[in-house]
C-alpha cells in the first residue's frame, strides 16, 4: 500500500495487485519514489520479502512495515492523517 499525505487527500490512490514474479513491487517502489516529493509514504510489504528495503529512512517515507503488528499501526497513523485533514 502506498499512501500520500495531508498535500494528496483529493487526489486518487492506488492498488496494484499481481501475481508472484508479475513486476507489482517494482511498479510499487517506482511511483513510491516518484511520490516521495509530494506527500509522505507508508508502505506495507505484506509478503515480508524485503523488496521495500530501499524506502527505509528515506525523507518522507513515514514507514516500511513487514509485520501485522507494524502495519495495524501504519494504518492506524494513516486514518488518523485522514481525519486531521478533513478537519481542517
Amino acid at each position: 500500500m502506498v499512501w500520500a499525505g495531508r498535500a494528496a487527500l483529493g487526489r486518487a490512490h492506488l492498488l496494484a495487485l499481481g501475481a508472484p514474479g508479475h513486476g507489482t513491487s517494482t511498479l510499487l517502489r517506482s511511483i513510491a519514489l516518484q511520490a516521495l516529493p509530494h506527500g509522505d509514504l507508508v508502505v506495507v510489504d505484506g509478503a515480508s520479502t524485503g523488496e521495500h528495503a530501499c524506502l527505509v529512512n528515506r525523507p518522507g517515507v513515514h514507514t516500511v512495515e513487514t509485520s501485522l503488528h507494524g502495519a495495524l499501526a501504519a494504518l492506524e497513523w494513516c486514518a488518523q492523517e485522514t481525519s486531521a485533514g478533513w478537519s481542517r
